[in-house]
C-alpha cells in the first residue's frame, strides 16, 4: 500500500510539474528539455526541476535558500509546497 501511495504522489507531482513548464514562458525547446526530464526520471526530474526554478526566480536569497531548503529536507512536502505556494512569473 505504501508503494502505491507513494507512486501515486510522484504522479501528481510529475503532472503538476508538468503543467507548470507548459505554462511558462520558456523556449518550446526547453519545454521539450524539462517534459522529457520529468517523464524520463520521474523523481529526481521533478526534485530538480523545482531547484531549478526556484532559483531562476526572481526572489530573495533567503526565500530562494528556504524554499531550497524545504525540497531538499522534505522532498514529497517541499515539492508539492512549491508548487501550490511558489511565486508565480
Amino acid at each position: 500500500m505504501g508503494g502505491s501511495l507513494y507512486g501515486l504522489i510522484v504522479l501528481i507531482l510529475d503532472i503538476g510539474a508538468l503543467l507548470t513548464i507548459w505554462e511558462s514562458r520558456q523556449s518550446t525547446g526547453s519545454k521539450l528539455l524539462w517534459t522529457v526530464a520529468v517523464l524520463v526520471f520521474p523523481i529526481a526530474g521533478v526534485y530538480v526541476w523545482a531547484l531549478v526554478n526556484i532559483w531562476k526566480n526572481s526572489e530573495s536569497l533567503g526565500s530562494k535558500l528556504l524554499w531550497s531548503a524545504a525540497v531538499l529536507l522534505f522532498p514529497i512536502v517541499g515539492v508539492i509546497t512549491w508548487l501550490l505556494f511558489g511565486p508565480r512569473k
